[in-house]
């Protein structure tokens, strides 16, 4: 099994990580053939974990609030969420950005510390 080793609480980083993929499923279900991805790859002294969907095109009021900590996108949302996340990314020194994706939908992308190895090269993969 692949590992990324960090220095991060793992059930905070599970939350925080299982709760951008629940919104990327919830939103890309708007765009009637629902697609998303998650992705980790090494970045210098970093992670970068990218979770992307496919759904709809956001206005520019609907991306602003979603930049923002307790503002939800969803009509029923508290925006609750993505304020946790935040949270749990500020408490890793963590970075957490949003994109919005030309064709619909959006890219979050959290960089996290990695943790030093003997081989700083290693791959993720093997």
């Amino acid at each position: 099994m692949a590992t990324a080793p960090v220095l991060a609480d793992p059930l905070s980083l599970e939350l925080l990580i299982l709760n951008l993929i629940r919104n990327a499923a919830a939103a890309s279900k708007e765009s009637g053939r629902p697609k998303l991805g998650v992705s980790l790859e090494p970045a210098g002294k970093r992670w970068k974990v990218t979770v992307w969907n496919n759904g709809l095109v956001l206005s520019d009021e609907q991306f602003t609030r979603l930049e923002h900590a307790a503002e939800s996108t969803k009509p029923e949302g508290l925006g609750l969420g993505l304020s946790i996340v935040r949270e749990i990314a500020d408490m890793h020194s963590a970075s957490l950005h949003f994109e919005r994706l030309t064709k619909g939908g959006v890219r979050a992308e959290l960089m996290i510390d990695r943790l030093a190895t003997k081989d700083p090269e290693k791959k993720i993969n093997e």
